[in-house]
């Protein structure tokens, strides 16, 4: 036989194999990593034993890390992915590269996922769409531990979901906790209470054609957290969502007026103390101590309900999961080595007799002693102008509360981050930066005359444009106050785990105690001066003041005061009080503008971000920077 002959005859060997065979190309992918996926289908017992007839099968695809081995003497831990709706076993194959990626780079260890297609099922049993639950739980699962090397016990099994999976892989981590390590919810689509009228989880009948509640109820996560708290398993749940996902608000007369409480962030930070925050298990702990709960992480950044937040998420709860350190940007740490610059600025320390102050009901309190940085360089006699930051001590601050913060102004102004600035940080002590009997005039100390010295003395920026604000605990709440009272005078702010309440101030808080608001407390002054009072002015008006809000997820826990709190004290938490801000700032319709249904609700410009961290510095650094950056692309004007 010729050579050209032998070769043919190949050639139709080859393509008979590659068209025949389940195992070819066709069935299978493999990744330019060496990492294969296939698609494969198996006989569900619960699903044949469900109302739907002749619907028995079920669909999933397998990955299988590079190097593979079905012989290894250790077996592969498995995550289980929970596609979102209208999904299918494809659902998750961009992720697929990150996990290529993260398995190459040894940040996580090879591992095996399994993508389990359910359509729009909500991954519990229903008439309607088959008990798919069951299928997932009692015939997936022992299938893939017989037919992969696996590690067959919950040491070695992980769950994630987005969107409808996330509510899939909620529930299954408190149903079902003796058969998940850890969990990462992605954009997870849970309510804590009835899910929204017009939502997937009413309209695709996951939950009774028509919708029953009492379906839902007996399925959402607050009746399984009832037997999850009952059992000794604990599965560390990792929590991500974006700040711009969809906005219920924009549906208008579909739902209520207080709609936003649908939104993601809000049921994300609401799961969050319900799961982490809250003595879940009813365990004795010293007063003021650390507040036993279910191991959990909240993370809210900037994106919405897409990829942009989901890959992002997915890698960090993957380390998350595996014991491994998140990345700085979920994570941030304070190092004031990272802060060292060739060009530093100048920090002096002045005071002056304060107008407001000498006219005050206070004795002896006539002069504000105020920092001021000027940037390497500046010259008084030229006519360069540059903006001017007014930044805000927290609680018992002194001219030393800025120390840490010049060291990266100097090195963001290096390295052109950011143009020059000039810094003015006043001491006012416990005032809330608010006009008291007890500390004085400062709002008005603040506002009507530091502000006018500075721009007599130095080369500023002497209009809104060219004043932004920084705020940190308890000027937080003095930086929010002012942004919505004097709009005009401000181009944007930095909120730092802010010392703000949307409603009552807890009896325990420094606004109750310190006297800024009454001695004793007077509940009409603390409301006289709180937000919301100030933002309905403020939505009256057509200046803008973008902000950006920023809060640690282990921030005080006002649960551990005990008896001296309402059973309910998790809401005065910092990272509700700064989620329940950006609803009323961000995504309600501040200035009552027109907008079309289903459009993005106009509200005033707002960032937020939850991040791991406590009350200080590694969450503050972070913020001080990432909000120097949001003033300055949104309005703030640079040195010219």
């Amino acid at each position: 036989m010729g050579n050209k002959k032998i070769w043919l005859l190949l050639l139709i060997v080859f393509l008979m194999i590659n068209f025949t065979d389940p195992s070819s190309s066709f069935a299978k992918k493999q990744h330019a990593s060496s990492s294969t996926t296939a698609v494969e289908t198996i006989h569900s017992k619960a699903l044949q034993k469900d109302s739907r007839p002749k619907h028995h099968k079920l669909t999933y695809k397998i990955y299988l890390p590079k190097g593979y081995d079905k012989k290894r003497s250790e077996g592969y831990p498995v995550i289980y992915l929970l596609h979102g709706s209208f999904g299918n076993e494809n659902s998750w194959d961009d992720f697929f590269g990150k996990l290529d990626d993260m398995i190459e780079k040894k940040e996580i260890e090879p591992l095996i996922a399994v993508v389990p297609s359910t359509g729009n099922s909500y991954w519990v049993n229903s008439a309607k769409y088959g008990h798919f639950e069951s299928a997932i739980i009692e015939d997936l699962i022992p299938h893939i531990d017989k037919k992969y090397n696996s590690i067959a016990d919950r040491g070695g099994r992980y769950i994630s979901g987005y969107s409808m999976g996330g509510y899939g892989a909620l529930r299954y981590s408190m149903v079902y906790p003796d058969l998940f390590a850890a969990a990462t919810l992605l954009s997870p689509a849970i309510q804590n209470g009835e899910p929204p009228a017009t939502s997937g989880a009413v309209e695709r009948g996951s939950f009774g054609e028509p919708y029953d509640p009492a379906l839902w109820n007996a399925n959402n996560y607050p009746t399984a957290i009832e037997s999850y708290v009952n059992q000794p398993n604990r599965v560390p749940i990792y929590i991500v969502t974006g700040d711009d996902d969809w906005n219920h608000l924009s549906e208008k007369e579909d739902l209520p007026a207080d709609a936003y409480k649908y939104n993601m962030e809000v049921q994300a930070v609401q799961l969050y103390q319900e799961l982490h925050r809250k003595n879940l298990f009813g365990a004795n702990f010293p007063k003021w101590e650390e507040v036993p709960a279910s191991p959990a992480e909240l993370r809210i950044i900037n994106g919405g309900h897409g990829m942009d937040v989901w890959i992002k998420g997915f890698q960090e709860g993957l380390k998350y999961m595996f014991g491994k350190t998140e990345s700085t940007e979920m994570s941030p740490i304070y190092n004031p080595d990272t802060y060292l610059s060739e060009k530093k600025g100048t920090v002096s320390i002045s005071t002056f007799r304060a107008p407001s102050l000498f006219t005050d009901e206070t004795d002896g309190q006539d002069e504000l002693k105020y920092v001021v940085y000027t940037p390497h360089g500046y010259d008084q006699n030229a006519v360069k102008k540059y903006p001017v930051l007014y930044l805000l001590h927290g609680s018992y601050g002194d001219e030393r509360s800025w120390d840490k913060f010049w060291p990266i102004l100097d090195e963001m102004i290096e390295k052109k981050k950011i143009g020059p600035v000039i810094a003015v940080a006043p001491v006012t002590g416990n005032s809330y930066w608010v006009n008291s009997t007890k500390y004085g005039n400062a709002e008005s100390a603040v506002i009507n005359d530091l502000i006018g010295k500075i721009d007599e003395d130095y080369n500023t920026i002497s209009e809104r444009n060219g004043r932004g604000l920084i705020g940190y605990s308890m000027g937080g709440y003095g930086a929010l106050r002012y942004s919505l009272v004097y709009p005009h005078l401000f181009a944007g702010t930095s909120l730092l785990s802010p010392a703000i309440q949307h409603d009552e101030a807890p009896a325990t808080s420094g606004a109750v105690s310190r006297g800024s608001f009454g001695e004793p407390f007077d509940p009409d002054i603390w409301e006289a001066f709180n937000y919301p009072q100030a933002l309905a002015a403020y939505g009256r008006q057509s200046f803008e003041v973008p902000m950006f809000i920023i809060a640690g997820d282990d921030d005080w826990n006002h649960v551990s005061e005990k008896e001296d709190l309402p059973e309910d004290s998790y809401k005065y938490n910092m990272e509700v009080q700064a989620v329940t801000s950006y609803q009323f700032i961000h995504r309600s319709n501040v200035f009552n503008r027109p907008f079309e249904k289903w459009e993005p609700v106009p509200g005033s410009p707002a960032e937020l971000r939850i991040l791991n961290g406590g009350h200080g510095m590694s969450v503050w650094a972070a913020g001080f920077e990432q909000g120097l950056l949001y003033m300055f692309e949104n309005g703030l004007r640079s040195a010219h």
